[in-house]
């Protein structure tokens, strides 16, 4: 899937933000390891801007919108993806970047038959509680809520952010993610950036440091 750039509102430049989506859509998931804070080095700053997703074949996939709000050292981003077939994918994710990054919650949804499987799964850092919201089959919602002892280092929706603030040259290091798997589960990604892929932006290809190596234990 490739993303192209209908316009761009605030913010930081196109290339960062064209880092940050790639980013996203390249993941693998890794082992338990120690928490591993990054570095705030480049400040977030308010951002608005719209895409298209395309197939390898350049089909449409889905019209993505992607914002970002700054409110003293937090920031709340959402990035949405609206499928041509009625589908969604929408998450919100708020953090604070003082030092080093630190979720504050994150709130995901997939809905729609892009997905084999619908997801509603929010966490909330600071108290540690992860809910996941199901639907029956007679449209009653259910919500099932669970504490859990959660890193410092928890990245949940907002991975793209953090690599923008790796030095290219820094060696490979692990960030946790709260996976929406039952009420929640705990996982690791190893992040390796030692490598270019490519992407479209625009109809032009462009180049970014891109690589992510999964570690099973």
């Amino acid at each position: 899937m490739r993303l192209t750039k209908l316009n761009v509102g605030t913010g930081d430049s196109v290339k960062r933000t064209n880092f940050f989506l790639a980013a996203c859509l390249a993941m693998a998931l890794g082992s338990a390891a120690q928490a591993e804070p990054i570095p705030v080095r480049h400040i977030q700053r308010p951002m608005h801007e719209f895409m298209v997703a395309r197939s390898e074949t350049g089909a449409v996939l889905a019209r993505t919108e992607f914002s970002q709000v700054v409110q003293g050292d937090e920031v709340t981003l959402r990035l949405t993806y609206r499928f041509v077939d009625g589908s969604i994918d929408d998450e919100t994710t708020t953090f604070r970047q003082k030092g080093t990054f630190r979720l504050v919650r994150d709130h995901h949804i997939q809905k729609g038959p892009f997905f084999a499987k619908p997801v509603d799964f929010a966490v909330e850092a600071a108290n540690g509680m992860a809910t996941t919201r199901t639907t029956d089959k007679y449209g009653k919602e259910h919500d099932e809520s669970e504490h859990m002892d959660l890193p410092d280092d928890l990245a949940n929706g907002f991975i793209g952010t953090l690599l923008l603030n790796v030095p290219q040259n820094a060696k490979a290091f692990r960030v946790g993610l709260l996976a929406p798997v039952g009420s929640g589960r705990l996982v690791r990604l190893l992040i390796s950036l030692d490598s270019v892929q490519p992407f479209q932006r625009n109809g032009e290809t462009l180049s970014a440091i891109a690589s992510w190596a999964a570690s099973l234990a």
